[in-house]
Order: C-alpha cells, then sequence, then structure tokens
C-alpha cells in the first residue's frame, strides 16, 4: 500500500437518504524503512582523508531522501553526524571524510518525512 493513492467517499446519513459529501484520494503513511545500505568500504586517501563507499539494491525507493554518514571513535559509539546540514543525495555511494582520524563510520538511510 505504501505509496499508491485509494479513493474515499464521505457519505452522509439521514432516514432514508444518502448524501455523498465530498470525494478524496488518500496515501497512507510509508512505515517502510528503506533498506540498509551494504558493502561499506573505507579507504585511506590522505592524511586525515577517508573515502566510503556503500552498496544500496537497485529497486526503485520513492522515499528514501538521502544517506547521513555518522563517525565515532569506538565501535560502540557514541556516533556523531559528519553531514550535519542535510543528507547525502539518494543516489550517492561515496562521500569523503577529511577529518578523520582512525574513527568508525556508519552510513544511515534518510527518508522523506
Amino acid at each position: 500500500m505504501n505509496h499508491r493513492t485509494t479513493p474515499h467517499r464521505i457519505v452522509g446519513h439521514s432516514f432514508a437518504e444518502e448524501e455523498i459529501l465530498g470525494a478524496i484520494q488518500v496515501m497512507p503513511r510509508d512505515l517502510t524503512a528503506p533498506p540498509t545500505p551494504s558493502g561499506v568500504r573505507t579507504e585511506h586517501i590522505g592524511t586525515k582523508d577517508v573515502s566510503i563507499t556503500w552498496d544500496m539494491p537497485s529497486e526503485s525507493m520513492p522515499d528514501l531522501d538521502g544517506f547521513y554518514v555518522q563517525r565515532a571513535r569506538a565501535e560502540d559509539g557514541p556516533y556523531s553526524l559528519v553531514n550535519v546540514v542535510k543528507p547525502l543525495t539518494a543516489d550517492s555511494r561515496r562521500f569523503i571524510d577529511t577529518l578523520c582520524d582512525t574513527r568508525r563510520h556508519i552510513v544511515l538511510p534518510g527518508c522523506l518525512g
């Protein structure tokens, strides 16, 4: 049902009469999260520069807004956002962290609200 509109009618009843008061198109709220990026790889390309790449399934994900990259000093965190201002675009598959100092990274999909 995600991303499909369905028609609905508002009908008023009074005794034996029925009157259509209005018609609307409704799209249910999407509760399906986008898939998790897979094949996350890192490569040191400079003193503090790290290239982070990942794979995503090829199927369409119309509600995928983009990606957030987080980093931490230890695997169990705490993690903080690297790209704080806005997510990377939905077709992004690479991010270069220019302030890396042997930290851990995680790539998270972001959805349209």
